[in-house]
């Protein structure tokens, strides 16, 4: 069975919307002196996460966002090409609900994922290091100014509040 018909409907509702979203936030922001991609997210996994949070407690859920290392099941790390994050064992972002992980941006590394992957949360081929409030404090201190949601907060909680009467409809 769909790991995402096992979520409750809203859930699914809000995050494949949101997903949609960022495609469309990517469209926008990718190629101004930012690598990225509309496609698979790569780049926004952080944005994407943050977004998915921001949108679920609008609707009540206490989505937990996390950030890690993730690995492509052949037991190699992914390969993360910002310089930046050369002294973390840190090289992706996700979110965590009820024992399963949603990742809207996956596809980076694995384009046969669905566009919102939801494995669980002992998956092994993610590995938490940080959650709530650290990461968000790391992405103020360690991220990258145009992967950080918080350089973009302003436009987020527009297009969140735009987006949660659509998903409310």
């Amino acid at each position: 069975m769909d790991r995402l018909l096992t979520m409750d409907r809203q859930l699914r509702k809000i995050a494949t919307a949101t997903r949609a979203e960022m495609e469309s936030f990517a469209r926008k922001h990718t190629g101004v002196g930012f690598k990225g991609s509309d496609i698979d997210l790569s780049c926004y996994c952080a944005i994407a996460s943050y977004f998915l949070v921001m949108m679920g407690r609008k609707f009540g859920y206490n989505l937990s966002l996390v950030e890690g290392a993730a690995f492509d099941g052949s037991g190699d790390e992914f390969e993360y090409s910002n310089d930046e994050f050369a002294d973390y064992d840190i090289n992706h972002c996700w979110v965590e609900h009820k024992g399963k992980i949603i990742d809207l941006s996956a596809k980076q590394f694995d384009p046969s994922l669905k566009k919102v992957h939801i494995v669980d949360v002992d998956d092994n081929e993610y590995c938490p290091i940080n959650r709530n409030n650290a990461v968000r404090k790391d992405f103020k201190a360690n991220w990258p100014n145009e992967q950080s949601p918080y350089t973009y907060i302003k436009e987020l909680r527009e297009r969140a509040n735009t987006l949660s009467i659509k998903i409310a409809a």
